[in-house]
């Protein structure tokens, strides 16, 4: 899941930390923390001698190491530092406990070993009411720590060019931390810093880690007064050098390699940081994150598909007067097929794109949700806003394809109203939207003028006669198949076949209207007089693949593989007949 913070976060906690980390050298060189406040007391001649050397150093190196990285550069480099250290020591006759009092050389090390850090006795001492006040402190900390890890894991990571395993680490660190907290250690994890001085200057195998460890239990167990002896402006000076590699990529090398938006938006992380402190720089990244992909996703169209009634009709069969009517009139109906996420942005984005595409001849709207993967409740608002809009300039908005909770919810917001109407599926909200066109038209009965009705019968004619000569085979067919087998009724909403069902045979429609579902209950086909369904089972008896219901009382015929037999025996002509039929059909 923390993955899931952004490229431009990761860049900017990077760039803070490299100016922190520059900054935190300074600090550690004078022993006074670098900001505003102290930079006159770090032009002060007698502090500048001690941070100028580690800044001259940790530049320089950080030139040398620009062009070429060896893994012998630094502790090369640390050798020579450290001799030429001294030879100014002995040059201008500068005593060691002077150097060392003097702040030149790196102090407040215990000689004698920490270990044990307190007695099983000193549990006696331990204040519990101030723990259990502290309890929420704790929590924090925790919490603060895993941040931080993980902030550190993110940036070795960009570091590195490759990718760590974090849940490895976070059981490693878990481990750790439960150790050292039994021997008084207070909680930490993975060192960006440290790591990225072993991965900057070619130390990438684990002796760096080993040899760090040694140290470490060397100043815990026997002490750390050799530690004294080394020049505090070189260890200020590597850090200083960290700091210029994580400027340097980030704020210099990042300007361009990455769009101005998230570049903007590193410098701005850095400077929060600067100014108020890791956490909040990263909580204002990821809250500038936020916004900006707010705006950025909101321009992602989700209207994946524009269409009309004239170029997309419902499955329901229509008279071909009707075809006509609606061939004409088709433009008045828009349907928009929505893809995505619907927000609070994107729905504005669409609300205001159907808007300005809404002209005055529309008088429909149909809103498709098949293809929504969601919708943030906000974005009703938006809807009520397009149905206040368009009140008066279209007779219907009609939504498809929408969950329940958002129906109630829009009509909860809208209240009564008799322009909004939802359906299950498209092709519903399509028949209703044809069928309120024809009703304004009167199935033909009344036209604005004679010329349209003329029209209308001339655009008619030749698919009228083709229907005519289709009917009078048909009337033929059945006629001959009814001396073979009975015609068949059913009743409105009698499922006459059902899914996975084996079929009897072919359906033949004599009367009514039958549709035909799959099995999620989506309508894939309408049949009527003439029409006919599975003509592979008139063969052999196979499962049907769908549904198949009476929308009106019906009639039909049932052809099944025995029937079929019988009538290529009695007349093979009318058995070709009955082919050329459905395959004219089909």
């Amino acid at each position: 899941l923390f993955r899931f913070i952004p490229y431009p976060v990761i860049g900017g906690f990077l760039a803070g930390s490299g100016y922190l980390l520059a900054t935190g050298g300074l600090s550690v060189m004078r022993d006074i923390s670098f900001g505003f406040s102290t930079f006159k007391q770090f032009m002060v001649s007698d502090t500048i001698v001690k941070w100028v050397p580690g800044v001259i150093f940790g530049l320089g190196l950080f030139l040398i190491m620009l062009k070429t990285s060896h893994h012998l550069i630094l502790p090369g480099a640390l050798a020579a530092a450290t001799v030429i250290y001294y030879l100014c020591f002995w040059i201008f006759n500068i005593p060691l406990t002077e150097a060392q009092s003097g702040g030149h050389l790196v102090s407040g090390i215990p000689e004698n070993g920490l270990w044990p850090v307190f007695k099983i006795s000193s549990i006696q001492l331990v204040e519990w009411t101030v723990i259990i006040n502290n309890i929420p402190l704790i929590i924090t900390t925790s919490l603060v720590t895993v941040i931080c890890m993980l902030l550190n894991s993110s940036g070795i990571e960009m570091s590195l060019e490759d990718e760590l395993d974090l849940n490895r680490e976070f059981v490693v660190s878990g481990w750790a931390n439960a150790v050292g907290g039994l021997s008084g250690s207070s909680p930490g994890g993975v060192a960006l810093s440290l790591t990225t001085l072993g991965i900057r200057t070619g130390a990438n195998s684990r002796l760096c880690g080993f040899f760090t460890i040694t140290i470490i239990g060397f100043v815990l167990f026997i002490g750390g007064d050799l530690l004294g002896y080394f020049p505090k402006p070189l260890l200020g000076g590597l850090l200083f050098l960290l700091g210029l590699f994580f400027l340097w990529e980030w704020v210099v090398c990042s300007y361009h390699s990455i769009p101005r938006t998230d570049y903007l938006l590193i410098i701005t992380i850095m400077v929060v940081i600067i100014l108020f402190g890791f956490l909040k720089g990263v909580l204002a990244g990821i809250g500038f994150t936020i916004i900006i992909f707010v705006i950025r996703f909101s321009a992602v169209p989700v209207i994946i598909k524009r269409d009309t009634l004239k170029d997309q009709r419902s499955l329901k069969k229509r008279s071909i007067p009707e075809e006509k009517i609606l061939d004409n009139e088709g433009n008045k109906c828009k349907i928009y097929q929505l893809g995505g996420y619907l927000f609070f942005g994107s729905s504005t984005t669409l609300v205001e794109s159907i808007k300005n595409e809404i002209d005055d001849v529309t008088d429909f709207l149909i809103i498709d949700f098949k293809h929504v993967t969601g919708i943030d409740i906000s974005s009703l608002n938006n809807f009520s806003r397009l149905h206040q809009s368009l009140a008066n300039r279209t007779k219907a908005i009609v939504f498809s394809n929408c969950s329940e909770t958002f129906q109630e919810k829009l009509n909860s917001s809208l209240g009564e109203t008799d322009n909004i109407s939802f359906f299950k599926t498209l092709d519903h909200s399509k028949e209703f939207c044809e069928d309120s066109i024809l009703e304004e038209k009167q199935k033909i009965n009344s036209f604005e003028s004679d010329d349209e009705r003329e029209h209308i019968f001339n655009d008619s004619v030749d698919e009228v006669m083709n229907l005519l000569d289709r009917m009078e085979i048909f009337e033929k067919l059945i006629s001959t198949l009814s001396s073979l087998t009975k015609q068949v009724t059913s009743k409105q909403g009698e499922k006459l076949i059902k899914f996975d069902e084996i079929t009897r045979g072919t359906l033949l429609i004599c009367s009514g209207n039958v549709s035909v579902f799959d099995n999620t209950g989506l309508r894939v086909q309408t049949l009527q007089m003439g029409d006919f369904y599975f003509p592979k089972a008139q063969f052999v008896h196979s499962p049907s693949q769908f549904n198949v219901v009476s929308d009106s009382e019906s009639s039909y015929l049932i052809i099944s593989p025995e029937i079929r037999t019988q009538l290529e025996k009695l007349s093979p002509y009318d058995a070709l007949k009955l082919d050329r039929y459905m395959m004219r059909g089909l």
